[in-house]
C-alpha cells in the first residue's frame, strides 16, 4: 500500500516563487547530494 506524508501547510500558502527560491537555495546548499523524486500524470 503507498503511502505519503501530507505537506506542510506552512508550504501550502507559500507562492511559486518563493517555493522555487527554497528549492534553489537546498540544490545550492546540498549539490550532487540532492536527488527530487517525482512523476508525471498524462
Amino acid at each position: 500500500m503507498a503511502w505519503q506524508q501530507d505537506i506542510p501547510r506552512e508550504y501550502l500558502a507559500l507562492s511559486a516563487d518563493e517555493l522555487d527560491r527554497r528549492i534553489r537555495k537546498a540544490r545550492a546548499a546540498l549539490g550532487a547530494k540532492l536527488v527530487i523524486l517525482g512523476h508525471h500524470y498524462q
